[in-house]
């Protein structure tokens, strides 16, 4: 029995993708909360091979494609520019990398859940109720991400000129820690 489940590393994902591997091979299982990683994922595992690299591909694939949420936002972001340094950001967060790293359908909610929100403001309604399903399909997890939506949206106009100056103060520091370093490696 080992030898024929994936090698996963330990952690809350590893039930996920067990019952990915489970319903490959045509076992009956109780699905977990999040389907639509379940479900493509055992479509992978009983088309290609049970892997770790399998268990995980699909939430690094919907992750890298979170790149491209920024230009839906261009409007409110203020042009073109500042989505593309906004879409730059976003492919070099860690944050980000590490949650598209998981077997599970965390960041299959968040991505989907962001392109629903940007089609919803492009007035796309039939694409953002797409995503809006397929987001209520990753999991439970979108439920924080609404959440989080809701409350971004109230509290972050309100709170403009504090995030500015934490903003200017973070940059300062940073520097300051830059310079610090670039002292003492030239002592």
């Amino acid at each position: 029995r080992k030898a024929t489940t994936p090698a996963l590393h330990l952690g809350k994902a590893v039930h996920a993708a067990l019952q990915a591997f489970h319903l490959a091979r045509g076992e009956t299982v109780l699905l977990a909360p999040q389907p639509l990683y379940l479900l493509v994922t055992s479509l992978l595992f009983a088309v290609i091979e049970s892997t770790n690299f399998m268990a995980r591909f699909v939430p690094a694939l919907v992750g890298s494609t979170l790149v491209f949420a920024p230009y839906l936002f261009r409007g409110k972001l203020g042009g073109v520019r500042p989505a593309l340094i906004l879409a730059l950001l976003i492919a070099f967060d860690p944050g980000l990398t590490a949650l598209s790293r998981q077997a599970n359908g965390t960041m299959l909610a968040l991505t989907f859940l962001l392109f629903a929100w940007g089609m919803w403001l492009q007035r796309r309604e039939l694409a953002a109720g797409i995503f809006l399903a397929l987001a209520l399909l990753s999991g439970p997890s979108v439920w924080a991400g609404v959440l989080t939506l809701f409350l971004a949206s109230i509290f972050l106009p309100v709170s403009l000129p504090a995030l500015a100056t934490v903003t200017l103060f973070s940059v300062v520091w940073h520097w300051n820690m830059f310079f610090d370093g670039l002292i003492l490696i030239n002592r």
